[in-house]
């Protein structure tokens, strides 16, 4: 048949005969190709193509970089320890400077300890008028503050400047804060102040009682 062929796929550029017989065209042979290539090239390793000793290089370097951040992490962790402890040492030691104080000043005793009931029935009052507490209600717990106010300041001042500073030093140190050395330097004196108090309202006691 001679007749010419119509315009179609069949009617490009074959190649059979200069590109190994297949029958793409050039614009679909530049997509082939690469495509061909692609496939039938040879899976390598990433390291493949770099030396033995680069390889260990990229391994260690991975782990160095994840032990820097666990050791960050615990070195937080500790920071975070170590701060706590210290705000745990100061609030103690306050708390001995405080009855200190009210062994030394009783009329500062007095008046905190009235400040605070009078704080306690400020707050009933406000519950008894928003009818939150009914009046049987308001009359015991006024009782019950009435009554552990008054426990409040019949319990020795010195006793627990003592037990205040034992507890910083017992119970937080280490580390060896400014705290924690003011509460041991002022332990001895505190103690002794306890003993005279003991003694003069004719209390028995052992030294190892009031450790």
């Amino acid at each position: 048949m001679n007749e010419a062929l119509k315009p179609g796929f069949c009617n490009r550029r074959e190649n059979r005969g200069e590109q190994g017989g297949g029958f793409f065209d050039e614009k679909s042979e530049s997509v082939a190709l690469p495509t061909v290539e692609l496939f039938s090239e040879e899976k390598v390793p990433h390291c493949s193509t770099n030396s033995a000793s680069y390889c260990k290089f990229r391994v260690r370097k991975r782990w160095v970089k994840t032990a820097g951040i666990v050791i960050g992490c615990i070195a937080l962790v500790y920071a975070m320890i170590y701060v706590d402890i210290i705000l745990r040492a100061r609030s103690a030691y306050l708390q001995g400077e405080k009855y200190m104080h009210w062994h030394e000043n009783p009329a500062a005793k007095e008046e905190a300890l009235s400040a605070e009931l009078a704080d306690e029935k400020l707050k009933l009052d406000k519950k008894l008028a928003r009818r939150k507490l009914s009046q049987d209600d308001y009359n015991r717990e006024l009782e019950i503050a009435r009554f552990n106010n008054g426990q409040k300041r019949a319990e020795s001042s010195i006793k627990y400047a003592y037990i205040w500073y034992q507890t910083v030093v017992e119970l937080f140190s280490p580390p060896e804060s400014r705290w924690v050395r003011l509460a041991r330097k002022k332990m001895p004196h505190a103690k002794e102040l306890w003993k005279q108090e003991l003694k003069a309202k004719k209390i028995p006691f052992e030294d190892y009682m009031l450790e």
